[in-house]
């Protein structure tokens, strides 16, 4: 089992235009194409009913929040190949911080939204992140998704999408 994560989408022009980013390099670089998203925890091994009903209890917790993506970046990992930062705020560690609660998950957390996944050279991620012009983005954070954490996007799916308590 691979278990299961929460999401953050972005929504509106914001999501529209990461959607059209990562169409684009697939198209152009041979990746998949997958809904581009913010990893807020996982992976949760635990049963989808559990899930769920733990993030529905977690989303009471949290208020409605602002995002703001920041720089592109690169790494060497697969599903970090290309990616934007996400600024971090008070009110994302602190939903972060409570989805760790949650859950008893304590890891690595990278605020991130990948917009490109491949195993390319570290030459070709550093071209396809430099090519790319996003302008000053933000988003409100309205609710959490869960989501089945396979390492196939194909397999993504809502399975839940839960409203903040604002």
């Amino acid at each position: 089992m691979d278990g299961f994560s929460l999401w953050i989408l972005a929504r509106g022009n914001t999501q529209r235009r990461l959607e059209a980013v990562v169409k684009d390099l697939s198209k152009k670089f041979k990746g998949p194409i997958f809904e581009p998203h913010m990893t807020l925890l996982g992976p949760i091994l635990e049963d989808e009913d559990e899930v769920v009903r733990k993030t529905q209890a977690l989303a009471r917790k949290i208020t409605p929040f602002e995002l703001t993506l920041g720089d592109i970046d690169y790494s060497s990992t697969y599903f970090q190949c290309v990616f934007v930062r996400v600024k971090t705020s008070v009110p994302l560690l602190e939903a972060r911080m409570e989805a760790q609660k949650a859950f008893n998950i304590n890891s690595f957390f990278m605020p991130h939204i990948s917009l490109y996944y491949g195993n390319t050279e570290p030459e070709v991620r550093e071209k396809i992140a430099k090519s790319i012009k996003l302008p000053n983005l933000s988003f409100t954070v309205d609710r959490l998704i869960v989501t089945p954490a396979s390492s196939d996007p194909s397999k993504w799916k809502h399975l839940a999408e839960i409203p903040l308590k604002g």
